[in-house]
């Protein structure tokens, strides 16, 4: 049921996205490509360690680890790692975002 769900909202998010922005490909890092994003854009990163904390300012867009569509495969989401070095929150959402964000 959970695969099920994840892939209908996948699905609805591709109906309605702009833009698919691709971290490391055309942003070094995932703040940059936010700061890009608008609101709908899916910001997709591949798996690495993200050395950086992260605010979605208000946007409306989903954050997402590499080709978490494949259903089944949890490893690349387990690649994907954002650390903040201990230096704050590491993902804000405070700024408005709506609860699709």
């Amino acid at each position: 049921m959970r695969y099920l769900l994840t892939f209908f909202i996948f699905i609805n998010h591709l109906l309605y996205s702009q833009n698919i922005i691709y971290v490391p490909d055309q942003y070094s890092k995932i703040q940059f490509a936010i700061d890009a994003a608008t609101n709908g854009d899916m910001v997709q990163v591949r798996p690495g360690i993200y050395y950086e904390n992260i605010n979605f300012n208000g946007k409306d867009i989903s954050l997402v680890s590499d080709h978490y569509f494949n259903i089944g495969n949890t490893q690349l989401i387990k690649d994907t790692i954002i650390d903040g070095g201990k230096k704050g929150t590491v993902i804000r959402i405070q700024s408005g975002e709506p609860s699709s964000a």
